[in-house]
């Protein structure tokens, strides 16, 4: 397996190597995607693990919050399709560490409940000439394919709005391919002076190298989905994270704005 941390990307055999972006990498392998006729090999494919966080107040499932993370399987130098319950379990247990660890951070409002696994493989490539009109990089996964009921209370403070968030950069080689997550409403305390106090920054890194670390050792790598490169040029590649950065400064995540007013005042207008 690759050492943690290391340059690596898996790349579809359809996708061209080009560009310096690729001179960055350590190592490049191959993967399949889904073939153009009935005689390609099977697609490779890679596991999405979705958690949702809910807010017990409003109890309403529109301001669900998600957080999302992308997971190679990778043994003996290839992806490996041959997920079981022990792997889902591996993978599940060190992503929530992050929430555990971090539970005192976020607004008392929610809770941890579920994470579901979903399988993402890459579509063909298009031939040369364009994209078409309603083509799609990833393949409708459908349902999960592994599921577990989970209840993480977070325990800070509620009274933030829940668009007020932190996120986690997932560094890659390329800059331009960096990707991020981010995180369930900020608790009160875990600002000062209109920033994410350096304790919480922190405690997010720190949680989420953690995490990552687990996953390596136990051949899992978090990677970065890839399906743009050189100008809008259809590339298909996951690129493994090579270091997790979180900074001060709050996200403002419109769509977790509440869906629903609780209290409207409307007064005449001259």
């Amino acid at each position: 397996m690759p050492l943690p941390w290391t340059k690596i990307a898996w790349k579809t055999r359809d996708t061209i190597v080009s560009g310096v972006t690729w001179l960055l990498l350590d190592r490049i392998e191959e993967m399949n995607g889904t073939p153009s006729d009935d005689q390609g090999d099977p697609a490779d494919y890679w596991m999405k693990f979705q958690y949702r966080i809910s807010d017990i107040v409003s109890q309403d499932t529109a301001d669900d919050q998600v957080v999302s993370f992308n997971v190679v399987n990778h043994t003996n130098g290839i992806i490996d399709p041959t997920w079981n319950d022990d792997d889902f379990g591996w993978v599940e247990a060190a992503l929530t560490g992050i929430f555990l660890d971090t539970a005192d951070r976020y607004s008392g409002r929610l809770t941890l409940t579920d994470v579901k696994a979903y399988a993402q493989s890459f579509n063909a490539i298009p031939p040369e000439g364009g994209i078409p009109n309603g083509y799609n990089d990833i393949v409708a996964s459908g349902g999960p394919l592994w599921a577990r009921t989970l209840n993480v209370p977070f325990v800070g403070a509620s009274n933030m709005a829940p668009q007020v968030c932190s996120s986690v950069t997932e560094e890659t080689p390329s800059r331009r391919h960096w990707g991020r997550f981010y995180l369930p409403t900020l608790a009160a305390g875990a600002l000062a002076n209109g920033r994410v106090g350096t304790g919480t920054v922190d405690a997010l890194a720190n949680a989420t190298s953690n995490a990552y670390n687990e996953l390596f050792a136990s051949d899992f790598q978090p990677v970065v989905v890839s399906t743009r490169a050189n100008k809008g040029k259809v590339v298909h590649a996951l690129q493994g994270v090579t270091g997790v950065r979180c900074d001060d400064v709050p996200d403002i995540i419109r769509r977790r704005r509440f869906k629903n007013a609780l209290y409207h005042k409307i007064l005449p207008v001259a």
